[in-house]
């Protein structure tokens, strides 16, 4: 390979994203690209490090070598552990390989999938909101109290879904919108019943009831209403997916005796056990006794998604067992989110 050939393909190479390096007639690396080093965190002379031992450095050397592709497991500059896909290709009397972290593939699908998802969602969507909105308004004949009031928690929580879809794309565009609170003052008593409506057919089907306790005055507090109203509908889902038949499912708030702002969902379910509890709010988690887990619908997403936007209003979210035995998750908010504030009171089991 000339001189001047290898400068060309090393200018390309730099020009890409994804890792790439070049190999010489002895099979040495003589060239990587900013990506590489970016991604594993290592210089061309020092490749040695992203196999673990001899065994592993050989493969290695043979997969970047070899015209084909190959699939090995390489340490990134984190020193975590990735599959990476190996696309070698032989160029005058060395080669050029290609390395692409499968977690960056998997990553490029899941924006491929949302955003497909928001759009493919949002056309029935908006059909439900607006026929929904319709009946409301007796615009296709008049309508009874009741009809109203189904047609209203229809058009909630289409709104409500609406609003995690467009969420969901800011996320995939990799915009920081979501990570941005649209504050208001809001009653969260009024804002947890309109929650509690929303879920009474999934308790009604899973033969759950419902109770509520709450403090006589309003709790006026400054947030976001949309998060902290999906805060409230995952807590009480998934509190609904585990309770057994003939149970019951207790939605609380009020004042602890710091002052802060505390909602928390009980259930009489099988509870968590102490080792699950810490990982049971991180993406993906579903912990339930025996096949309770795989039996209930449910993506393991509800409390990471509660964890983060509680983090967001400046508070936190604490897991553990009711006084009853079962779950109960808490979500508590910090004092200064209170509006006219007055001194703490201990309302029900807080």
């Amino acid at each position: 390979m000339t001189a001047q050939l290898q400068s060309t393909i090393d200018a390309l190479a730099e020009r890409l994203t994804e890792p790439v390096v070049r190999l010489d007639a002895h099979r040495r690396i003589v060239f990587a690209n900013a990506a590489f080093v970016r991604v594993f965190g290592t210089a061309p002379g020092s490749i040695a490090a992203l196999a673990a031992d001899d065994a592993a450095k050989a493969s290695l050397i043979a997969a970047l070598s070899a015209a084909n592709e190959a699939e090995l497991p390489l340490t990134d500059a984190r020193g975590e552990l990735i599959l990476v896909s190996i696309d070698s290709m032989r160029c005058g009397d060395g080669h050029v390989a290609v390395l692409r972290p499968q977690t960056t593939q998997a990553s490029r699908a899941t924006d491929y999938f949302l955003a497909a998802a928001n759009h493919e969602l949002r056309t029935p969507l908006n059909a439900i909101l607006g026929f929904a909105q319709m009946i409301a308004r007796g615009v296709g004949g008049p309508a009874t109290d009741k009809q109203r009031e189904y047609a209203e928690s229809i058009e909630t929580g289409a709104k409500l879904l609406m609003g995690i879809f467009e969420e969901l794309l800011e996320v995939a565009r990799g915009d920081d919108t979501a990570e941005r609170l649209s504050e208001a003052a809001l009653d969260l008593g009024s804002l947890a019943r309109g929650q509690l409506d929303l879920v009474r057919p999934q308790a009604e089907d899973a033969q759950v009831a419902l109770a509520m306790q709450h403090p006589p005055e309003p709790l006026a507090i400054s947030g976001d209403a949309r998060k902290l109203s999906q805060c409230v509908l995952n807590m009480l889902a998934n509190a609904i997916n585990f309770a057994p038949k003939g149970s019951t499912v207790t939605l609380g708030l009020g004042r602890a005796q710091d002052g802060d702002v505390v909602l928390w969902v009980a259930d009489q379910g099988p509870g968590i056990p102490p080792t699950d509890i810490r990982s049971l709010d991180e993406k993906f988690q579903r912990t339930a006794p025996g096949d309770l887990a795989r039996r209930t619908p449910g993506t393991g997403l509800g409390l990471a998604i509660v964890r983060r936007y509680v983090e967001l209003h400046g508070g936190r979210l604490n897991i553990g067992t009711g006084a009853g035995g079962g779950a109960c998750v808490t979500l508590r908010l910090p004092a200064d989110r209170l509006l006219g504030a007055a001194p703490a009171k201990r309302a029900g089991i807080l």
